[in-house]
């Protein structure tokens, strides 16, 4: 009886025999493999699996010393931490990672100086909010390209903390998580992917049919490659190409900035959180500090801090002890200084430090994500979270991989 194979949203749900990442090696050493990925992120992962799928020889060449990129599940408090992409939307990205979708937030408020709003406080807040985001779309409708920060200053505490959350909107949904963490997920999701870790490339030279990728370790070669580094490592000039990129797309690259976010947790013992489980917090700390913060997720006794802008970037060049201390300051002014003695321990990211990506995510100019995707020297192509949309969101880094497997599927026929 012939056996089916059952393909999942992806078509990635089985694999064929994956040859071991040393003897892969030894293949793209002797330039005899098909593809070589650059980056062992959600997007790299995403294609090398879907070339996997259709029996081509790939390796991913990863810097760092596991998968996962800018997705990563921290355990060292007991339970799953996301300090990279946190919320998933339901859909093919969802269904291909599996596991079972969390709700985010039930109830929320709000504190200014460390104060819970009162209900006339809120209404009032909800006013200033409507205000805030009616001058902010009018800047932006007369000036398209300024930095609404350079021509907007607030003044009032609750004014503040309106444009805060306005101005720094991500581009995603922050409504849904997945049980056991994303980057848990994504690990699981690319634990057969072979990958040869600390391997940063250098240069990659496609002047010949065979392109050559020049590493510390030595060089390598693949017919094609697939290049998912973030948009702010290619942009920074860390890594070179020959032919050179053309110039529309180092214009591109430059467009894109990355994000500043900061996401601290941190445990408590129980029951010293006087909150509901799942709620969403939004405030102000009298440091003049804007924050988001979920409270008690999934009924445990921790709070997930979400700082953005000139608040995460403070706070992480303040020092790797910045985090755990502005963490614990900030809720002490809102549940009580005997919050305190009950703080158990705390983790964060430090994205903006990482020089492997420089940032959270990428913001892009408007039509740069099609530049970005576009291939360089033919067998030079780009995926990653800046080429897809909606750009900064892992569901673009997963579109983005099949698309770039699919591009080298066609070159390699």
């Amino acid at each position: 009886m012939r056996r089916r194979r059952l393909l999942g949203a992806a078509g990635l749900a089985l694999f064929p025999q994956v040859a071991a990442a040393d003897e892969l090696l030894d293949t793209a050493i002797k330039g005899q493999l098909d593809v070589a990925i650059i980056g062992a992120g959600l997007a790299g992962l995403t294609a090398a699996r879907s070339l996997i799928a259709a029996h081509k020889k790939v390796l991913v060449l990863e810097a760092r010393d596991r998968i996962g990129g800018r997705t990563f599940t921290d355990m060292s408090l007991g339970f799953p931490v996301d300090t990279g992409a946190a919320w998933i939307s339901a859909g093919p990205l969802a269904k291909e990672l599996g596991g079972k979708l969390q709700a985010g937030a039930e109830v929320g408020t709000f504190a200014l100086g460390g104060k819970p709003l009162t209900v006339e406080q809120a209404v009032a807040y909800g006013k200033s909010n409507a205000q805030m985001e009616a001058a902010i779309k009018e800047i932006r409708t007369k000036f398209p390209t300024a930095d609404v920060s350079q021509l907007l200053h607030p003044v009032q505490p609750a004014d503040q903390l309106a444009f805060f959350l306005l101005v720094n909107r991500p581009p995603f949904a922050r409504e849904t998580g997945l049980e056991g963490g994303v980057g848990a997920a994504v690990a699981k999701f690319g634990a057969k992917v072979p990958v040869r870790f600390g391997t940063k490339v250098l240069r990659f030279n496609s002047t010949q049919p065979i392109v050559e990728i020049v590493t510390p370790a030595g060089n390598f070669a693949a017919r094609v490659v697939i290049v998912t580094l973030p948009a702010s490592v290619l942009g920074d000039g860390h890594v070179g190409f020959a032919p050179p990129l053309s110039q529309k797309k180092r214009d591109a690259l430059a467009a894109v900035t990355m994000a500043s976010s900061l996401r601290i947790a941190a445990s408590f013992r129980p029951d010293a959180l006087k909150s509901p489980p799942n709620a969403w917090l939004s405030g102000l700390s009298r440091a003049g500090l804007p924050f988001e913060a979920m409270v008690r997720p999934q009924n445990r006794d921790a709070v997930i801090l979400m700082l953005s802008g000139y608040a995460a970037r403070q706070i992480e060049e303040a020092g790797a002890n910045a985090a755990a201390a502005f963490a614990l300051t900030t809720l002490a002014e809102v549940y009580g200084n005997d919050l305190r003695a009950a703080f158990l321990g705390s983790v964060a990211s430090r994205w903006a430090r990482d020089p492997l990506a420089l940032g959270a995510w990428s913001v892009g100019a408007k039509g740069t994500d099609a530049v970005l995707a576009a291939p360089h020297s033919e067998r030079v192509l780009f995926a990653g979270e800046a080429t897809a949309e909606p750009v900064g969101t892992i569901e673009a880094a997963f579109a983005s991989g099949l698309r770039a497997a699919n591009e080298a599927k066609a070159l390699l026929r």
